[in-house]
């Protein structure tokens, strides 16, 4: 008997960490390579005999793959095989209101840096109800995962998982078999896109509404195993307690923000000739604080350390800048006219902790 690879590396993460559910194209792979005999009585999914008369139901989904994994020769050593915690950052040490709403306070123990390589990027609102308007997180190799807030809460989440753990989760996600080669879906009510680490490029998934793209195919299956893995993403704290070394949401707090600007002409158009004299605008006092500052993505950004960003808003703010978004927004952007009827940007963006910048607000 065979089984695929990816399955097989699945199964060994799923005993790692001890989870008690697998997606069915791993329980259906699993069961049709048991060899059958007319003894065996009860009809499964697809028509195929069910091991032991109906295992999955006499003796349950957790025991009848334990029996299964032991069948196929699938040897586990059970451990905590977990990574040292990383410093928490304090609770409560976003500026929640007002005009800076977004930084962490000044003294706040901020998150530290990490060569640790990302291993997964997922954004999403398929088959995830009650979760806000779109989900996401960015794992990365020593088990840290920074997730997007989901409710009117302010920033990014922290949380950090084992090393199983991490394996656990990049697993999931390889085991649909869809991320040999990078694929574009279309024909859905909703988003998903996914980005998952080979060797040192990367895997890229997206699923994305027929308009504006309609000769995009849809999944083969449906989708259904892009729903049930979106699902999956959609909600870590479903995720078996024992991949977790520390399962409590945290403040992300970034050690370094970038500073971003734009001149958006009318609704959906941007000037991009000339950031140089979007920041030129800015009092004297803010443009000496961007000179401290490293360039960042595209040439309208620059990256500042969280202590000289906290000093840059409180600039802005006080030379009478309009901070953008309602009172309890969870991104922090200031705007002045253009004098051509449109608004200059100046946005804070979370630098994550392998440099990428992120934008946790519209536009």
């Amino acid at each position: 008997m065979t089984i695929d690879d990816d399955t097989t590396r699945y199964v060994r993460a799923w005993l790692a960490v001890g989870t008690t559910t697998l997606p069915e194209r791993v329980i259906d792979e699993v069961l049709s390579a048991i060899p059958t005999t007319p003894q065996l009585t009860g009809v499964g999914r697809s028509g195929r005999p069910s091991v032991l008369g109906g295992l999955r139901t006499t003796i349950g989904l957790a025991a009848s793959l334990a029996l299964i994994a032991v069948t196929v020769g699938l040897l586990s050593t059970r451990g905590s095989g977990g990574l040292p915690p990383a410093v928490s950052p304090t609770p409560t040490s976003l500026v929640t209101a007002g005009d800076i709403v977004g930084l962490p306070a000044p003294g706040a123990n901020l998150s530290a840096a990490t060569d640790a390589p990302l291993v997964l990027q997922y954004a999403g609102d398929i088959g995830n109800p009650g979760v806000g308007p779109g989900a996401g997180f960015w794992l990365y190799g020593d088990g840290r995962l920074i997730s997007i807030r989901t409710s009117m809460e302010v920033g990014l989440a922290e949380r950090r998982l084992t090393a199983p753990g991490v394996e656990f989760v990049r697993q999931r996600v390889i085991v649909t078999g869809l991320f040999d080669a990078d694929r574009s879906f279309g024909g859905v009510n909703g988003f998903l896109d996914i980005l998952l680490r080979n060797g040192d490029g990367f895997v890229h998934l997206t699923w994305s509404p027929t308009y504006p793209q309609p000769n995009l195919p849809a999944p083969s299956d449906g989708g259904s195993a892009l729903r049930e893995l979106s699902r999956f993403l959609a909600d870590p704290t479903g995720w078996p307690a024992t991949a977790w070394v520390d399962a409590t949401a945290r403040d992300y707090l970034p050690a370094r923000y970038a500073l971003c600007v734009r001149d958006l002409v009318s609704e959906g158009h941007f000037d991009l000739s000339n950031p140089d004299g979007i920041r030129a605008r800015l009092p004297q006092a803010a443009q000496d604080i961007l000179a401290t500052g490293t360039a960042g993505r595209d040439g309208f950004c620059t990256v500042l350390v969280t202590a000289d960003a906290y000093r840059l808003a409180t600039t802005l703010a006080a030379a009478g800048l309009r901070r953008d978004g309602y009172a309890n927004t969870s991104w922090l952007r200031y705007v002045i006219p253009d004098g051509r009827g449109g608004m200059l940007w100046y946005s804070f963006e979370p630098v994550l902790p392998d440099g990428t910048q992120t934008w946790l607000g519209p536009g």
